[in-house]
């Protein structure tokens, strides 16, 4: 072995320690963290919770169709975790949204807020994008972070609207940083359950980035037909949904893609 392995051997050695309860799954390089984990659970590979986590990743999934950056610098890792914490499967995004603002809280970036559904914003650029599912009794929770990578590595169509940890820090945040801090918020939420649910929505409330801000939603899934809807933000309510309030009264959105408008 050459030094080179051994150094890396002692790094995921000391990373494994440092985010207990989740065993680490890694690899150089993946189509999708999310694919991966989805595998190992259809297969009972390893027992829960882990993380998997990649250098690189080829083919990652974002909300829809859209697809998932993974460029040196950013963290890209999906936790599963089991369902015996009992959440309802629209509160897991919730949660997990309010870990990674926490964990860059942890981290030194104190201004991160919440962008309903699945979001991390700071300053109305994107830190962190998430993507949950729930299959046979576990909770998929993917996520990509932005640490330390470089923006004009990132595609133009989003660079613009993005920033990191190490850019709201003023420093050099390492991923494998910001891998602890998260696995240990999450843990947090789903794991040791330290917060009631009712506890959890309140924090996400007086976190989010769009209360009171004049917004549109596409797709809302409200009606039929019905393909975007504007109003102000009224926060969101007992079963996690965005509360809307137009002309027409307060509505309820389940889903959808939000844009603020100026």
């Amino acid at each position: 072995m050459t030094t080179q392995q051994t150094r890396e051997c002692s790094d995921l050695y000391s990373l494994r320690k440092s985010i207990k309860p989740f065993s680490l799954v890694w690899y150089p390089t993946l189509d999708s963290t999310s694919t991966k984990a989805a595998q190992i659970v259809n297969d009972h590979l390893i027992s829960l919770p882990f993380v998997v986590i990649t250098d690189r990743q080829t083919a990652g999934r974002g909300r829809g169709l859209n697809t998932w950056e993974s460029p040196p610098g950013v963290l890209t890792a999906t936790f599963a975790v089991s369902t015996a914490h009992k959440y309802l499967p629209q509160h897991v995004p919730l949660l997990a949204g309010l870990a990674v603002r926490e964990a860059c809280q942890d981290l030194g970036a104190s201004s991160a807020g919440l962008k309903w559904p699945n979001d991390v914003w700071a300053d109305g650029l994107k830190v962190a994008g998430l993507l949950c599912e729930r299959i046979h009794g576990v909770d998929l929770i993917g996520i990509g972070l932005n640490v330390c990578n470089r923006m004009e590595e990132m595609p133009v169509s989003i660079a613009g609207r993005s920033t990191t940890v190490s850019r709201m820090t003023g420093k050099t945040v390492s991923e494998k940083e910001a891998l602890i801090a998260v696995a240990g918020r999450l843990a947090t939420y789903l794991i040791d359950r330290m917060y009631s649910i009712e506890e959890s929505l309140q924090s996400y409330s007086d976190h989010l980035v769009l209360m009171g801000r004049k917004i549109r939603i596409n797709d809302p899934g409200i009606s039929p037909g019905n393909i975007s809807i504007e109003g102000y933000c009224e926060g969101i309510d007992k079963q996690g949904r965005l509360l809307l309030r137009n002309a027409d009264g307060q509505h309820a959105i389940v889903a959808g893609r939000v844009n603020l408008v100026s």
